[in-house]
Order: structure tokens, then sequence, then C-alpha cells
């Protein structure tokens, strides 16, 4: 390298990778320890010849080496060398924390290994790590404050809209009834670890809190100087439905695990008329798809269209849950909502099959949704008339008459 007057990054890669090559590695990781900068392709570079060597603990050993931001680095790496490594992270891992098997599991994931992720992420669990690290953060800090129980669905994944019908609906094994509910959201914006995560908070009656409520609330942070939590609570396994009881430093703490599910089927079965849904969904004149943009609606979606109303899940599109939704954008509409939009004949090339008579989408906590007919977009306003129009007759919940209708 000293013979190169202008050393720029390209050229450090370059000479490390000839030297890679040539099998010559000491000299490679010697050049690579100098550079004065580095980009994902020096990692990329270095860690793919060690493997294609048969390097591999010296390849998992650089892996951890890298910063976090640039961890995700190895999915640019050919199939076969990108397995070998991970494989062999998981033998060098000094401390499997949530952070160390998500950057595993997301890498295997994105490179088409979604079977593979599933049984990490299980393995995970199996483990004692436990994916929802914020939920149960909230679960100890609420036992240091005096609460008496949390409920926290399965999982810790619920809909927004099933957020709703829990306060509302639901009544605890002892007879209690929710005050107020976290709900822990990207909404439609892109999210994950590295991406949005806010917090929104429904009240009592089951909707979002007004102004009022979140302005004060904002005004009592700003003046925060301590608070309390029950680190020393044990972790809750929140994959399991059931409740566990403890003693908090406030007196009797429980927290009860829910299917995530049931409530919020419940209340539809009280609104729509099930049993003709399904006949609709049966018929060989009828079609749909459904796309869960990869949020938290697709777990709704198998438990209604596939387990209650008997649909092929081959009518449902994206309904993986998934912490960053797949990498993509869950504002369910026509810029975002792309397979679902080709799929119903709306895109720039005609579908290669005939497209179904009804689609539908939701964003990432489920609270939004776009309809579109076959070739044809259904805008919001036409969305609320059909529903105002139909109401009485097609809807039992209406069925002593409409009392407003509104979009906004």
């Amino acid at each position: 390298m000293r013979r190169f007057p202008d050393k720029d990054v390209v050229s450090w890669n370059s000479i490390i990778k000839a030297c890679i090559q040539c099998g010559d590695f000491l000299t490679a990781r010697s050049l690579f320890d100098e550079m004065p900068s580095r980009t994902p392709v020096s990692w990329t570079t270095l860690i793919d010849g060690l493997l294609r060597f048969g390097k591999v603990e010296d390849a998992g050993a650089l892996f951890w080496e890298m910063p976090t931001e640039v961890r995700d680095v190895p999915a640019t790496l050919p199939m076969a060398e990108l397995i070998m490594l991970y494989g062999c992270l998981f033998h060098q891992m000094p401390l499997r924390d949530v952070i160390s098997w998500t950057s595993i599991i997301a890498g295997l994931d994105r490179n088409g290994r979604s079977e593979q992720a599933l049984v990490l992420f299980q393995s995970m669990v199996a483990s004692g790590v436990n994916p929802s690290s914020t939920t149960l953060i909230i679960t100890k800090m609420s036992a240091a404050n005096g609460a008496r129980r949390v409920w926290v669905g399965q999982n810790g994944l619920l809909s927004t809209p099933a957020v709703s019908a829990v306060i509302r609906e639901r009544v605890g094994v002892d007879g209690s009834k929710a005050t107020g509910a976290f709900i822990l959201t990207a909404s439609h914006n892109p999210g994950g670890p590295e991406e949005d995560f806010g917090i929104k908070y429904n009240m009592e009656n089951g909707g979002p809190a007004p102004e009022g409520i979140t302005d004060k609330i904002y005004e009592n942070t700003t003046t925060i100087k301590e608070y309390f939590s029950a680190e020393d609570l044990p972790d809750v396994d929140i994959t399991k439905v059931g409740v566990t009881n403890f003693t908090g430093p406030e007196g009797p703490f429980d927290v009860e695990v829910f299917d995530s599910a049931s409530d919020y089927i419940k209340l539809m079965k009280s609104i729509f008329d099930f049993e003709s849904i399904r006949k609709l969904l049966s018929s060989p004149k009828f079609t749909f798809c459904f796309d869960g943009l990869h949020g938290v609606a697709g777990a709704y979606a198998k438990s209604i269209f596939v387990d209650e109303l008997g649909t092929q899940e081959s009518s449902l599109l994206n309904c993986t849950l998934k912490e960053d939704f797949g990498g993509g954008h869950p504002d369910p509409n026509l810029t975002y909502a792309k397979e679902l939009v080709a799929r119903m004949g709306l895109g720039k090339s005609e579908p290669q099959d005939e497209p179904p008579e009804f689609g539908a989408a939701a964003d990432g906590d489920a609270d939004r949704n776009m309809i579109l007919g076959k070739r044809f977009f259904v805008t919001p306003s036409d969305s609320v008339a059909i529903i105002a129009t139909n109401a009485v007759e097609a809807i039992p919940y209406f069925s002593a008459g409409l009392k407003g209708d509104f979009k906004f």
C-alpha cells in the first residue's frame, strides 16, 4: 500500500482481496487493521475470504469485531458462506442476549432462510431469552408503582383494534377490568430496532388518549428526576398463556398472559355475520386476497380467515410477522402495498393470473386499511358510503339502525 499515493478505501479493499486470493491471510488481516476507515465491503471481503478457505472460526471472530451499525453486512455474502458463518456464530457467542439472537435471526430471514430463522427464534425463547424486553420493562415499572395486575398479549403481540377490544370487553380471572393500555408500535411507518418505535396510550373506554391527557403526560416527563422499577422481579415468559403471581414492592402483583386473538375474534363475531361471510368465501365465484404487510394484522388474518372462516392460506400475502416489517413500509396504499396492487391488476404490467374479486391490506398495527376491487381502487370515502348504505341489512351490529358514520 505504500506505493499508492492516494490510499483510498477502494485501494485498500482491492489489495486485501488480492492477498486473500493468494491465501496470504496474515497480510490481508494486517492491512485490514491498518485501514484508517472501513466500509461494509471491507468487512465482507475479509469475512468472505476466510469462509471460502474454511477459516470459519476466524470469520466468526471477525464478525463480533464489526460495529453494530454494519452488523447486517454478512447478508451480502454468498448463501453457502452465510450459513457457515451463522452456524459458527452461535458457538462463539460470548453472551446470547436478545440483541445477538435477533441479529442472527434477522440475517437468516433477509436471505430467504425463514424456516431456519423460525427455528432459531424458538431456540431463543427456549433458552430463556425473551424477545419483548420493552414489555418486561413496563411490567417491572408497573409493579414498582403500585399496579395490582398487568395483562400482556401472548408474545407481546396485539393490534391496536384488539387492544381496544381487550380494554372494553375482557374480564380478568379475578373479575378485574383494564383501566388503560400501552401500545408499542411503529404504526404505518418503517419500524424495527433501528427504525420508528413509539408508545401509544389507550384510555379505559378503549379509545386513544385525547390531547389533553397526552400533553399532561409529556409535561410530566419534563420534570421526572427518577423512576421506580422492580428490577428483582423475575422475567415472565410471555410466550405462554397463564397467570404468574409475585410479591412486588407494593404488595401482590400478577402478570396475566392471554391469547392475543380470542377477545378480538369474539367481538368481531358479535358485529359481523361470520356464517354469511364463510359462505361467500367458499363460493368458487368469489376470490380475495389480504396483505398483512408483515405487520401484526397477519396473525389475525390467519386466525380469522383460515381458522374461523376456512379459507386457504394462499389467499394471504405477507402475513408472517416481522419486527422490521421485512424492511418494508407498512402503509396500506397504492405506493407501498406493491405486491397486492400487482395481484389485483393495478400494477404496471398485467398479472399472470386473473385478479381476485376483492383485496385488502392493513398497516403495521392494523388500525388502517386499503380496499381494492378487481383492477380498481376503492377510496376511503367510498368504503364508508358502502358501509352506510348496507349496514342495517348486512351487519348484525347495526341491525337496529346506524347512528353515525364518518371518515377522517
